[in-house]
């Protein structure tokens, strides 16, 4: 072990200080109670590269291999995470620098606000983080080459503006902080909302107190469950290793053996780059038809309203999914970065739910849904017409009963009934489910920490003082009361009802964040949060807006705060640092979304109205405030005992049969491959994102991820591990960057009406395109009064 001492230039040394030692108090000993063996049942035998970085190459011919095939056929292994995450260290390296603050603000107040913006248009576009992480690396080595070595600064507090090359720590930083400065959608539409069709006065300083309290509560949420969330190897979060991967191509020279493959990650990049840059120009605006072309049986017969239900990919079934098109290939999530088994999942739930039950619910018109689309998320009158909730309402946006008489029923297509009752399904799932596993999950990270690599070397750094998170709890929780208090005629929500919402998020909040770190996918329970809501406040739509906002947003910042963590975690930046950089990050965000929202608000023209210049229509805004309003109006007649839609809530006991039975079983074969690995809620629930996502999207997404995450996975693992997520950041990154080319310079300018042909066009029209119901519109016969 002499030769252990001799790392870059006595700065990473394993004996330094005592601070690296191996046996340093016991604290790290390799064989410490049999904890971190090299050889302990294969499960932490990925020490190859260490090895070969240390020059000990010998050592490798003794270390058993460090995945089992079962492991590497169906799920992603604490080696492939080392092939795109550094597992070494430089505990020297600056991280929350001048530099990494300026260019973060900078980026993240562009990009957000440009993100704030467009979210007004539809189609809209969504920037996000990636496009930072891209910009971010040209603009530090800029500022390492042109700003001078001065120091800011009094006394000892003095700060260097240059503290050398611009590196990887920095670079993570900066990610984090635009990610959760960009990923605040629902904060954007929920204020928009109550501006322009609630009328409601919600100025600057409202939202900003809404917001942020949102903030604190998420921060105390992460910062609490770190050690469950965060650190345990198994707490993959497969959604940022492709972030991680652009991070090791731009910052890391290494170039691993793979036999035929001699090409850089970094030249691979550039092509995968330029290949899905330019592809897009064509599956977006030359020759769209592609996108769809899975559909081309429905433009032969474009009238017949079967073919376009079964064979249509906007409003039907998708049978014939073909695609050529990458966004929407990745509408779920890019299928790269999603392990096999748990796309496996998603993709039974989807063929079961959406191709065998809904077609039987639909041909047999039950709950008359035959009159309507089969996959829609339009809710109509009793005409087969959009319904207009602004027609049943006073100037309070309480029911009108006379008017409600005059107008029409409320009627829900089948594909929207399916998505809410998954829904439903999916929360009792998650219940029994984290019951089942809460000692394993929960209670063992706590008291039985397991530690890998990573963990290991972020033991050098001291953690974030963990009694801060509870006062952020409370700071958040007093916010929150204090704004329903204040503002109740707004809000319209109790304190009670603003408890009860947090409590539910509470709840939610471990098993969704462990669903999505296990499998990149994301459980939308804001259906469930609108039903609650609609029974704790019937006739209320404001306040089931804000039940629904204030349990969901929580849940959402937690979420991409969690990312943001477990990225530091992977790319080795001090703790304190990482959770600084995210709660400045929240703070920020909910400046700069609310700041941008409400003033193009008051500055743009028309915005919000169907005559609005440039096409700024708000349509998820609008569809939101529908939502809300038939949800705060009926929900809690139609779906109630002896409503129209009551079988729903039968959903419940499905979520929590399914969770019993699978638990159970696994209990009982805990080594039947495949078995083992199955996500009861996924299972249930996995076709939960129809109708926005069709069966083009599931399909296309699931094949993707069959050839590159179990085939190659399992066959060619060495090119899989160099290169797979590097395509996944490529193919995302050149689509980013063209989106917002064709967006500015042929969709806004007006460009794009010039073009016409055939290829664009015919995915237009047609019962497809249309949404053509089954049976006619209007022989609808007893349709009831809810």
């Amino acid at each position: 072990m002499e030769n252990l001492k001799e790392n870059k230039d006595g700065k990473n040394e394993l004996y330094e200080d005592g601070k690296n030692e191996l046996y340093e108090d016991g604290k790290n000993e390799l064989y410490e109670d049999g904890k971190n063996e090299l050889y302990e049942d294969g499960k932490n035998e990925s020490y190859e590269k260490v090895s070969r970085d240390l020059g000990l190459e010998g050592m490798q011919d003794d270390l058993k291999s460090s995945t089992s095939s079962e492991e590497t056929e169906y799920d992603f292994t604490p080696a492939d995470v080392d092939e795109v995450v550094a597992i070494e260290d430089d505990i020297d390296m600056p991280a929350g620098t001048v530099r990494m603050w300026v260019i973060a603000i900078a980026l993240a107040s562009l990009l957000g606000g440009v993100d704030a913006f467009f979210l007004f248009r539809f189609p809209s576009i969504s920037v996000g983080a990636i496009v930072a992480q891209l910009l971010a690396y040209p603009l530090g080595n800029l500022w390492h080459m042109v700003v001078p070595n001065w120091t800011i600064g009094y006394g000892k507090y003095r700060v260097p503006l240059n503290p050398g090359p611009f590196n990887q720590k920095e670079h993570s930083l900066i990610y984090m902080f635009t990610n959760s400065v960009t990923s605040l959608r629902l904060v954007n539409v929920a204020t928009t909302e109550q501006i322009k069709f609630f009328n409601v006065d919600f100025s600057v300083g409202k939202a900003l107190v809404l917001n942020i309290s949102a903030f604190f509560i998420g921060w105390a949420w992460c910062g609490l469950a770190l050690p469950i969330l965060v650190y345990p190897s198994e707490m993959v979060w497969p959604s940022i290793l492709s972030g991680c991967a652009l991070m090791k191509t731009l910052h890391s020279r290494e170039n691993p053996y793979v036999p035929n493959w001699k090409i850089s990650r970094m030249s691979y990049f550039a092509i995968i780059f330029i290949g899905g840059f330019v592809w897009y120009f064509f599956s977006d605006f030359i020759i769209p038809f592609i996108a769809k072309i899975g559909a081309f049986i429905t433009w032969i017969v474009p009238n017949n309203a079967i073919v376009g239900q079964v064979f249509g990919t906007k409003n039907g079934l998708s049978l014939l999914p073909i695609s050529f098109d990458w966004t929407t290939i990745l509408n779920l999530s890019n299928p790269l970065t999603v392990p096999f088994v748990h796309a496996a999942t998603v993709f039974l739930s989807f063929v079961f739910w959406v191709w065998c039950v809904i077609p039987g619910l639909y041909y047999k018109n039950h709950w008359q849904v035959g009159h309507f689309p089969i996959l829609s998320n339009t809710i109509y009158n009793v005409n087969g017409t959009s319904y207009d909730a602004t027609k049943v309402v006073n100037s309070k946006f309480e029911l009108d009963y006379e008017k409600y008489a005059k107008y029409s029923p409320v009627f829900i297509p089948v594909g929207f009934l399916m998505q809410i009752a998954l829904t439903l399904a999916a929360f009792s799932s998650m219940i029994v489910t984290i019951m089942f596993r809460f000692k394993k999950d929960v209670i063992n990270p706590l008291r039985n920490p397991t530690s890998d690599i990573h963990s290991d070397l972020m033991l050098k750094y001291k953690k974030f003082p963990t009694y801060i998170y509870p006062i952020s709890l409370l700071i958040g929780i007093a916010l929150g009361v204090m704004y329903v208090a204040i503002w109740k005629d707004i809000a319209q929500i109790s304190v009670g009802g603003y408890f009860v919402s947090i409590i539910l998020g509470a709840i939610l909040y471990l098993p969704m964040c462990m669903v999505e770190a296990q499998s990149t996918l994301v459980i939308n329970l804001q259906a469930f949060m609108n039903l609650v809501s609609a029974f704790w406040f019937p006739g209320k739509p404001l306040a089931v807006l804000y039940f629904t906002y204030v349990g969901f947003a929580t849940l959402q910042h937690s979420e991409h705060l969690c990312q943001g963590a477990k990225m530091g975690h992977y790319l080795k930046v001090p703790p304190r640092v990482t959770m600084v950089v995210l709660f400045a990050a929240g703070m920020w965000g909910s400046l700069v979304n609310c700041g941008v929202t409400i003033f193009f608000i008051h500055r743009i023209k028309d915005v919000c109205s169907l005559h609005a210049p440039n096409n700024m229509t708000c349509k998820f805004q609008r569809t939101s405030f529908n939502q809300h309003l038939v949800w705060g109006l009926f929900g809690d007649h139609i779906f109630a005992k002896g409503g129209r839609y009551s079988f729903i809530l039968w959903f419940f006991l499905v979520g929590a049969v399914m969770a019993v039975i699978l638990n159970v079983i696994q209990r009982i074969r805990p080594q039947a491959k495949f078995l083992k690995y199955l996500n009861p809620t996924l299972l249930v629930s996995g076709a939960s994102q129809i109708p926005n996502s069709t069966g083009i999207n599931y399909a296309t997404w699931f094949s993707v991820i069959v050839v590159f995450n179990y085939f190659i996975h399992k066959y060619n693992n060495a090119w899989w591990r160099k290169y797979n997520l590097v395509t996944a950041v490529g193919l995302d990154c050149g689509i980013a960057i063209a989106a917002i080319i064709v967006f500015f310079c042929i969709t806004y300018t007006g460009a794009s009406k010039h073009y016409h042909w055939w290829g664009t066009t015919v995915g237009l029209t047609g019962c497809d395109a249309k949404g053509c119901p089954y049976l006619p519109k209007d022989t609808i016969r007893n349709p009831g009064k809810w």
